[in-house]
C-alpha cells in the first residue's frame, strides 16, 4: 500500500470507531416529535408582536403544546376560543 492508502485506511478505522449520530439512530417518534415541535414555533413565530402580546406567555405555551399534537391549529384562533371558554 502506499502511503496514501495507509493514511485513509488508518483515518477509516478511526471514524469507525467514533460513534457519530446517523440518521438511523434518530427513530421515526423522534423525528415526527421534531417535525411538530418545530411547526408549532414556526406558528407561534408568525404571530405578530401585538398579537403574541395580546395572548400572553403562559397562553402561548399552552397553545405551543397544542399544535405539536393537533398541527392544523390556529393559535390565535385557540386564543379566541380559550378566551371564550374563559381560560
Amino acid at each position: 500500500m502506499t502511503s496514501h492508502e495507509n493514511t485513509l485506511k488508518e483515518a477509516l478505522m478511526g471514524l469507525s470507531k467514533l460513534k457519530l449520530p446517523f440518521q438511523d439512530d434518530i427513530s421515526e417518534k423522534e423525528i415526527k416529535e421534531t417535525q411538530q415541535a418545530e411547526n408549532a414555533e414556526n406558528k407561534i413565530n408568525n404571530l405578530t408582536d401585538e398579537q403574541k402580546k395580546e395572548i400572553g406567555e403562559f397562553r402561548l405555551g399552552i397553545i405551543r403544546n397544542t399544535i405539536k399534537r393537533h398541527p392544523d391549529v390556529d393559535p390565535y384562533e385557540t386564543h379566541k376560543m380559550m378566551r371564550e371558554m374563559g381560560y
